[in-house]
């Protein structure tokens, strides 16, 4: 029997289920091309975003956590914007969690968007926030890459290895007292030194030579 897997971490997960490596294929993954301005600006605030379902294996708790810390020791004040729908009962729980904290002017649930209004958010949003417990593979990483906006994530396994393959300029972290660090002690937007279009053409070859035949 042969097995596809779409990272290194499913796949290593299998071996120690029994399945024999050689039986396993990781495929290379990819998503459709973004299409936003080029000459869209960053917010004017720091701003973070979490893009994704709504649901407590995404860790939206602990990016919450990590806005309050940042603003709690602050004096700039972040913003912190979610794009997703989840189960209603969860969101009002969110949403009483910000309110406890005090931060609700600086948490806003956006709900479902379009692709379009979702790309200005990745392309104008200092950073993005993953911090979940696992990934099947991180394409939103990828995503926020490819818009020019770097990433923090959680060392979990699907997660890791794409904040690793995509940018040198993202963070791998463990809890929101690590992202908040990194948020109080940015200044600015990072710029991306390099851009992952590049690897349009390879990843597409890749694919043509390997499974279209």
């Amino acid at each position: 029997n042969s097995f596809w897997t779409i990272s290194q971490s499913t796949r290593s997960d299998l071996v120690r289920h029994g399945i024999s490596d050689n039986q396993i294929t990781v495929l290379p993954m990819g998503f459709d091309s973004i299409n936003f301005s080029k000459s869209l600006r960053k917010f004017s605030t720091p701003s973070a975003l979490f893009v994704g379902r709504i649901a407590e294996s995404k860790g939206i708790k602990d990016a919450i956590q990590a806005i309050y810390l940042t603003n709690k020791n602050n004096k700039e004040k972040w913003f912190l914007n979610v794009i997703g729908n989840g189960d209603k009962r969860y969101i009002k729980e969110l949403k009483k969690m910000a309110a406890n904290l005090k931060i609700t002017k600086y948490v806003k649930f956006l709900g479902f968007l379009s692709d379009k209004k979702k790309n200005e958010y990745m392309a104008r949003s200092w950073v993005l926030l993953v911090p979940s417990s696992r990934e099947g593979w991180g394409m939103v990483v990828a995503e926020a890459n490819y818009a020019g906006t770097i990433a923090i994530g959680y060392d979990s396994p699907g997660l890791r290895e794409v904040l690793k393959k995509y940018s040198k300029q993202n963070y791998i972290v463990k809890s929101p007292e690590d992202i908040s660090t990194i948020l109080a002690n940015m200044q600015r937007p990072v710029k991306l030194k390099e851009s992952i279009e590049r690897g349009w053409n390879k990843l597409y070859s890749y694919i043509r030579q390997n499974f279209l035949k």
